[in-house]
């Protein structure tokens, strides 16, 4: 396991836990190896990568974007097994394959592997299939799925706004909270409602508020709340924001479907 951040921190102990041996962990620093090596039982590297073991079945790189290639780069003089990466925004040809696990990883939570959908790219059919069994250990067999780069890009994409956004959003909201001195909390009920509810609809006909019913005098006074408050907070960008989005939900929804 290259990397020993948010995803590593993730994928290394689900693998292990699924009955993978995990040999060796590598991170650019010894004390984030060491963490990671000591929970799955595996040898602590770090610093070059003169180090990793050339016996090893594959190595799975799950590093920052920017120092992907470079860091694919310097592992191929030194091993034979296949390299993998984990990135959902990177090219699969990169590396041998591409194992990307659809979820949102944090240091402070264990991810529960048998919901995650999990994406495999490879450049030849065994590599795959080593992938595809992996990824069967990790989740149900219909959570496993091929895609190609294009197809992963388009996916991680509709995660940044599906997750991503929809976090700051939450951000933003607490913001708005804080000057009606009421904490971020009671909107969990809110929230929780509102993803229990795509289970069982489209977004698209899950979609309320104002913008949603075109109501043009609510969202004009909203929006010139926001300014007055994004004054307040030091974010003139709140307003902005509010604005388009609803101006979204208005060209993506039609007032028979509220």
């Amino acid at each position: 396991m290259i990397g020993a951040g948010r995803v590593a921190s993730s994928l290394a102990p689900a693998l292990s836990e699924a009955g993978c041996r995990i040999v060796q962990v590598w991170s650019r620093t010894e004390a984030s190896a060491k963490r990671l090596a000591e929970a799955v039982g595996a040898e602590a590297v770090s610093g070059d990568f003169s180090a990793i073991n050339p016996a090893i079945d594959i190595v799975i790189v799950a590093v920052r974007d920017a120092v992907l290639e470079s860091v694919i780069d310097s592992l191929r003089p030194l091993v034979l097994a296949p390299i993998v990466h984990t990135a959902g925004s990177m090219p699969g040809d990169l590396a041998d394959g591409v194992l990307y696990p659809l979820q949102t990883f944090s240091m402070e939570r264990r991810v529960d592997f048998t919901r995650v959908h999990c994406f495999v790219e490879a450049q030849n059919a065994m590599v795959e299939q080593k992938l595809v069994e992996i990824c069967e250990l990790l989740t149900r067999k219909e959570n496993v799925h091929r895609l190609n780069s294009e197809g992963r890009r388009l996916l991680h994409l509709a995660a940044v706004f599906a997750c991503n956004f929809t976090n700051h959003c939450c951000t933003l909201a607490g913001q708005v909270l804080e000057t009606a001195g009421v904490k971020f909390d009671v909107l969990l009920p809110l929230v929780e409602e509102t993803v229990t509810k795509l289970r069982e609809l489209p977004p698209s006909l899950a979609q309320t508020g104002p913008a949603a019913r075109h109501d043009t005098n609510v969202m004009q006074a909203q929006a010139a709340l926001l300014d007055k408050i994004g004054e307040g907070s030091g974010n003139p960008l709140l307003a902005e924001i509010y604005r388009t989005m609803s101006e979204s939900i208005v060209q993506t929804t039609t007032i028979n479907n509220i």
